[in-house]
């Protein structure tokens, strides 16, 4: 059972990964049609950008239905784990229930602003998408540093059994998580305040330097990402 929990963990990391820098990919385009559209105006520009938005919503709504299928699985795996008294897998499965409880309801609010904004007019959908964007990547954020909090629950747990094995092997495997673990938060931390920074400059109207420290936050973003995705490897 040890070996599917592993592979189970690995998949929905890449497919997350993956959907995250889809997702990010589109705010990314649309942010591209929506300040071509302020400057110009043009009907088509701004039909364009509904389109960007709308495609985002479909993508929003599809994570969401992979969210519910994840719990889904879980919901199965707690049954079996309490069938088969393994204490310690009921609770690791409690703790990854409730925060992909907590992003089903976060992406809901997310699903029903995008909604919100799409029954407005062109201009409007383009004056108040930012709003949207801040939202957005705020919740990543958040099921981000929520996720990093589960797994370091995890390696809690697994550290005691390790332990009680004397696995000196596993410890030190679980130290380097914890650790790497460690350098994400404070990534995103920093992740964070930079998204602070650009929202203020925006509401300053230094929109030129808006869209460098964007580029460069992008960079961050995937650097973390991958920095994620080779410690999975390893």
């Amino acid at each position: 059972m040890g070996q599917s929990r592993v592979s189970l963990h690995i998949s929905t990391l890449n497919e997350y990964l993956l959907m995250k820098k889809f997702l990010f990919t589109w705010i990314a385009s649309f942010s591209l049609v929506i300040t071509v559209g302020l400057v110009a105006q043009e009907e088509d520009e701004l039909q364009a950008a509904r389109h960007h938005f709308e495609e985002l919503g479909d993508a929003l709504h599809h994570e969401l239905e992979e969210m519910e299928e994840e719990t889904h699985h879980l919901d199965e795996g707690f049954e079996e784990a309490r069938e088969h008294g393994e204490g310690r897998e009921v609770e690791r499965i409690e703790m990854r229930i409730a925060h992909v409880e907590e992003c089903m309801v976060a992406w809901r609010k997310l699903l029903a602003h995008h909604e919100r904004l799409t029954a407005l007019d062109d201009e409007a959908l383009v004056e108040q998408q930012e709003a949207f964007y801040s939202a957005f990547r705020q919740a990543n954020l958040r099921r981000d540093e929520g996720r990093i909090k589960v797994e370091l629950q995890e390696i809690e747990l697994e550290m005691a059994e390790a332990r009680e094995e004397e696995d000196e092997d596993h410890v030190k495997y679980l130290e380097h998580r914890t650790e790497g673990l460690g350098r994400e938060s404070a990534g995103l931390r920093k992740l964070a305040e930079g998204w602070e920074h650009v929202a203020a400059l925006r509401k300053e109207e230094r929109f030129e330097e808006a869209e460098d420290k964007e580029r460069h936050l992008g960079i961050v973003e995937r650097d973390l990402d991958l920095a994620r995705e080779i410690q999975d490897l390893n």
